[in-house]
């Protein structure tokens, strides 16, 4: 049986998927023992923060809220919220990458532990923080120009009537189906490639764009079915969420009838943010099945222009 997964090598449709469950398998102590550890407490406050901003927004149903006084009480959780987002976020990026990449360089029998990835966090993390804040500026620009060009498609319908919702359905397509597949591999393999050789954003960047040219299709098809089966186990990890909040509430109500909503102040923060952590750290594992797949489609990219490269200087010899 296959006791490593190397990512430096070619693969297909089929090997993409199937190594990816297959390296979770076979390092599933020490993976998601440190992405527990390093990344687990910024989600779990995370978790905290969300459950407050819930309160305060639930708070808002009842009587005559004072405006200023909500947005107030709900500036701190909100902020909180950003906060461990971006660090959160950058942590488990660097966990995710740093152990593939401790991985690649250890002997067969070995497999990365958390004492080793822990060690070789901080020499990765402060570019990854810094990669992070750019991607997310990107990201931000994205969306407003996506917003922009919506926006405007969307006003121009009164004038050009049934071909303006044409247009406007096939934008949406491109969007949904085409468009965000590439740009979330985009997002994660620049972070991978950024990691793995050490350079900038823009480099970065620019490598993972020249990796992606003659390999469109192929990573948008692996982005898109991997994307849909990650967000598919996550919309089915917050089940238990949603029928908890739905159970309690009518159970309230019936009891308390109109009273119910008041009483939701005071029991949100209780058991919101017990089921909200558990669920909030089971969704950040489930996301690394979309981050490892992610990092092996570009690594296969890059492999094979690597080849091509290497049988181009052959043949010119």
């Amino acid at each position: 049986m296959t006791k490593k997964i190397y990512y430096k090598k070619v693969r297909d449709f089929g090997e993409i998927f199937g190594d990816t469950f297959l390296y979770l398998k076979l390092n599933f102590k020490s993976f998601f023992g440190v992405i527990l550890a390093l990344a687990g407490p910024f989600f779990l406050l995370n978790s905290i923060a969300s459950s407050f901003l819930l309160k305060f927004s639930f708070a808002s149903l009842t009587g005559n809220p004072n405006a200023l006084q909500m947005l107030s009480n709900m500036a701190v959780p909100l902020t909180c919220i950003i906060f461990f987002s971006i660090i959160g976020s950058s942590v488990y990026n660097t966990v995710v990458n740093e152990h593939q990449l401790a991985n690649e360089e250890l002997q067969m029998d070995e497999k990365p532990s958390i004492g080793l990835i822990g060690k070789r966090f901080f020499g990765s993390y402060w570019r990854n923080l810094g990669v992070m804040f750019l991607v997310l500026f990107a990201i931000i620009i994205s969306y407003i120009l996506l917003a922009l060009v919506g926006g405007l498609m969307i006003l121009a319908l009164k004038s050009i009537g049934f071909i303006g919702i044409f247009l406007l359905v096939i934008f949406f397509l491109l969007l949904f189906f085409i468009i965000l597949p590439i740009f979330f591999y985009l997002i994660v393999a620049i972070v991978f490639t950024s990691q793995r050789h050490k350079l900038n954003f823009f480099k970065a960047t620019r490598l993972v764009i020249k990796y992606l040219r003659g390999n469109f299709w192929m990573t948008w098809l692996i982005s898109f079915v991997g994307g849909l089966c990650t967000y598919i186990l996550i919309a089915l990890a917050y089940i238990p969420v949603y029928v908890l909040m739905f159970v309690s509430l009518i159970s309230r109500s019936k009891m308390d009838g109109l009273n119910a909503v008041n009483n939701i102040q005071n029991e949100v923060p209780i058991y919101v943010t017990v089921i909200t952590s558990v669920v909030g750290l089971l969704i950040i594992c489930i996301s690394t099945i979309y981050l490892v797949m992610m990092n092996l489609q570009c690594s296969s990219n890059e492999e094979k222009l690597e080849g091509k490269s290497i049988l181009e200087k052959i043949e010119n010899i």
